[in-house]
């Protein structure tokens, strides 16, 4: 019995012995997995920390990244307000010139002799609006960041500041000390060879002067605490101007990839810009080439009617002259006559032989008279052939000058339409950089995204794991902040798209009205080219 109860004691401690091995080794396994959870919590309180600062200051950088946005928005509004302005006023310049013109054309009309004054005064005001036109375009500066600078001239003046006061206040000290020295050695002059004074005076100097080594002492700790102060603030200054300048350098670099990745479409599309502006530039070349020697024909022209005339004029000369010789002997002739009456009256016997003579001049005097209206009738439609005639010619000079003043308005006006696709070219690079910059906060949400998936796989059992109800509003309030900045920037891109169809439709516009004038003004120069070729 007792070896009974011995062996069943031993069992009892040894199922004890095994309980308390289990529950240390429980209280062990239970130690480890809290340090584990609470390590994994550090962790995850560190990186949230980290997340909520870099979103922090992502959503700052979004925030002046979108008032450069909008900044850049208003100037390109503002640029196309200017050159909706500038359009307007050239229209309204062109409808007043073509009142003018047609007033003018109308005055030509109906009178030849004012030409050359309304023609001097049309001169005039092409000079003018060319030179308005000139003195009118103007030229855009990006703005430039003067923040740091701004700073430090700031402090620096509130550093002359405290240093004028430091100054002005130990002059004063030092002035009212010497003035009391004076006054002492005044006192001891006039006090004389008194020993009892004398040692007063002294006391009272030494007074003084502790009091004045106390005061610079003073001066000197409030001096050597601001300036502490002062390097203190540099330091710090100096810290986020350093901050400031890597944060400006990653964004450099940023924007510089940026612009050379649109540097390298900018480049394709201007060569192919510049391919068909050539190509134009040689067909307006050829254009004015045949203009010119269509301008040189029609002067050749002119110059050989010229010669015309003044053949006709010399031979209508000629014949004047013998008019007026057939005019002095029909003046002989009458003269004769009235002779052979007399003679006639006198000598009846040889009234015959008069007769037959009278009878012969009669008949010659006929035949002159005859003769004298045919000289008349030739002068009469060589008058006519010369007023003919000179009315070409005045028609001539004046299609002559009209294509002058068209073709110097083209000229006026293929400058302005290449500074206009100009200006419309400067506009597409800035509404492209604005778009990939839009593009670029676009894809954050993405990164988001990526990110909580990451965190998710962190985790041991990332299906499980539930968030803070802090950390889901903090990310949902993030969501829904970048995706009204999603909104808004769509916004923006398309107002910038509007804004883009707008140019694109002035600039064919420009190109039509272009066309209208070229073909206006080929038609007008065949039309009296086919004129010259018929009446010669």
């Amino acid at each position: 019995m007792s070896v009974h109860r011995k062996t069943v004691g031993r069992r009892k401690e040894d199922n004890t012995d095994a309980n308390h091995k289990d529950d240390d080794e429980t209280n062990h396994y239970f130690k480890w997995k809290i340090k584990k959870l609470e390590e994994k919590l550090e962790e995850s309180s560190i990186f949230w920390k980290d997340t909520t600062v870099s979103n922090s200051h992502k959503i700052e950088s979004l925030e002046k990244f979108k008032s450069q946005a909008e900044n850049k928005n208003r100037a390109l509004q503002e640029e196309v307000e200017a050159a909706r302005k500038m359009e307007r006023e050239h229209l309204q310049q062109c409808l007043k010139e073509i009142a003018i013109l047609q007033q003018n054309n109308s005055v030509l009309r109906d009178a030849n002799d004012c030409k050359t004054k309304e023609l001097a005064n049309l001169e005039q005001q092409i000079k003018d609006y060319t030179q308005n036109n000139r003195e009118g375009v103007s030229t855009v500066s990006e703005p430039t960041d003067e923040s740091t600078v701004r700073l430090q001239a700031e402090f620096d003046q509130k550093l002359a500041r405290q240093k004028r006061k430091a100054d002005r206040a130990l002059k004063e000290q030092a002035e009212k000390h010497e003035c009391e020295m004076l006054r002492m050695k005044l006192q001891l002059n006039k006090m004389g060879g008194n020993d009892q004074s004398n040692k007063y005076m002294l006391h009272m100097q030494a007074q003084f002067d502790q009091r004045l080594a106390l005061q610079t002492d003073k001066a000197d700790r409030a001096m050597k605490e601001q300036a502490k102060k002062h390097e203190c603030e540099m330091v710090r200054i100096k810290q986020q101007l350093n901050e400031t300048k890597h944060f400006n350098k990653r964004v450099v670099e940023d924007l510089e990839n940026k612009l050379k990745e649109v540097k390298g479409k900018v480049t394709g599309e201007e060569i192919k810009l510049k391919s068909s502006v050539r190509t134009c530039a040689l067909k307006y070349e050829h254009q004015i080439y045949d203009l010119k020697k269509k301008v040189v024909a029609m002067e050749e022209l002119k110059k050989k009617q010229a010669w015309t005339v003044a053949k006709l004029e010399n031979s209508i000369t000629d014949k004047n002259a013998e008019i007026t010789n057939k005019d002095h002997e029909i003046a002989l002739l009458k003269r004769g006559r009235a002779n052979v009456d007399g003679e006639l009256s006198k000598e009846k016997e040889n009234i015959a032989h008069l007769h037959a003579l009278v009878k012969v001049l009669k008949g010659k005097t006929k035949d002159l008279e005859d003769e004298n209206r045919k000289h008349q009738d030739k002068l009469k439609e060589e008058r006519s052939l010369l007023y003919v005639s000179n009315k070409q010619h005045w028609e001539l000079s004046e299609t002559v000058m009209l294509l002058t003043n068209k073709l110097n308005a083209s000229g006026l006006e293929l400058k302005q339409q290449k500074a206009e696709a100009k200006k419309c070219e400067t506009c597409l690079l800035r509404i492209k950089e604005e778009i990939q910059a839009c593009l670029s906060d676009i894809d954050e949400p993405r990164k988001l995204k990526g990110r909580i998936i990451n965190l998710k796989r962190l985790y041991i059992d990332g299906a499980k794991v539930i968030m803070n109800a802090n950390d889901t509003m903090s990310l949902q309030d993030e969501v829904s902040i970048l995706k009204k900045k999603l909104v808004f920037h769509e916004r923006i891109q398309k107002n910038h798209d509007k804004d883009k169809r707008n140019l694109e439709k002035e600039r064919a516009k420009v190109h039509e009205r272009f066309d209208n004038t070229r073909s206006f003004l080929i038609n007008v120069i065949n039309e009296k080219t086919m004129q010259d070729i018929l009446k010669n």
